[in-house]
């Protein structure tokens, strides 16, 4: 019901992209200005963040009435041009996902998810490094590209309950970026956060057609690579009707 969405899953957005599908595999080509999600300290006309080469990608799922699942892959290339000395670095960036479903009968089905990568960035949804501004990577000291690697994962419950169903959902996402603070990269206002994690529980039910009524709570929790953290609890409501 969160508009924001579950952390720690492949990213939900789609890119400008060229692709080619055949049955269950799909292979593309995507617009690498879409999901950057690489960045340095500072980012100005001196050390900038550039999108030469598209993002490569590849897809495949499966499955049967009671089990789905699918794979994907990701692969990036990650350039910087330092102004100081007028040169370039660049590095690659690359991410793989894993994704099922299966159904217990007609009244459960549970579903789950698992997000790796280096120099992942914006591929995978929720990533804590993109609060800090080095989502993929960065340009440290020496004038090197570096990748940031991020691991994410979901696990998701819905029973038949009653007139309606239940849910439960658990995700979180980390990112390793205590190199980026070793090396400066990230301002010591920044968040840095390396660790979002997100519990929901909601329960939707359609008391006449087109229409749909659902209640929620969602636990939220973050940490930084500094050792501080927080967290909030959202209560929130929904009336949703289908023209």
């Amino acid at each position: 019901m969160d508009f924001n969405g579950q952390v720690g899953q492949a990213q939900l957005g789609r890119l400008a992209q060229l692709r080619y599908s055949l049955g269950g595999f799909a292979v593309a080509l995507e617009d690498p200005s879409g999901f950057i999600g690489a960045s340095t300290l500072p980012l100005d006309e001196a050390n900038t963040s550039k999108s030469r080469l598209p993002h490569l990608t590849l897809r495949y799922h499966g499955g049967t009435d009671t089990f789905q699942y699918a794979s994907s892959a990701m692969l990036r290339e990650i350039e910087f041009y330092r102004g100081a000395d007028d040169s370039t670095d660049r590095t690659l960036g690359w991410g793989l996902a894993l994704e099922a479903s299966l159904a217990l009968g007609e009244a459960v089905k549970v579903q789950g998810a698992v997000v790796h990568g280096d120099g992942i960035g914006n591929y995978l949804y929720g990533n804590p490094a993109l609060a800090s501004g080095v989502g993929a990577g960065y340009l440290d000291s020496s004038g090197q590209a570096q990748s940031i690697s991020a691991t994410g994962g979901v696990l998701g419950l819905s029973a038949r309950v009653g007139p309606g169903s239940l849910n439960l959902a658990y995700g979180i996402a980390t990112a390793d970026i205590d190199d980026a603070i070793a090396d400066d990269a990230i301002h010591p206002q920044a968040p840095a956060d390396d660790r979002w994690e997100t519990l929901f529980v909601n329960y939707m039910w359609s008391p006449v057609q087109n229409v749909t009524y659902g209640v929620e709570a969602g636990y939220h929790q973050r940490e930084t690579a500094r050792g501080d953290s927080g967290d909030a609890v959202r209560l929130q409501g929904m009336v949703m009707y289908r023209f």
